[in-house]
């Protein structure tokens, strides 16, 4: 296991948009949204296993961020 704390950009989003992204990444077995930045422009994450910071960055971008914005846009 290769543990990391990462930044996933939220720039862009509603603060609904945030909301429902942080607390579905939350959801994700061995992944956490440790806090949103005071910028709001940033979410930090704690990530279980993550060699490869892009590649979850881009799951999150694929799966969870696509289906909200599906949902409320």
């Amino acid at each position: 296991l290769r543990p990391r704390v990462i930044t996933y950009d939220v720039r862009g989003l509603t603060l609904t948009e945030i909301l429902l992204l942080s607390h579905s990444i939350s959801l994700t077995p061995g992944t956490t949204t440790v806090d949103v930045a005071p910028g709001r422009d940033h979410l930090v994450l704690h990530v279980l296993d993550a060699p490869d910071p892009e590649a979850v960055r881009e799951d999150i971008d694929n799966t969870l961020r696509r289906a909200i914005l599906a949902f409320t846009r």
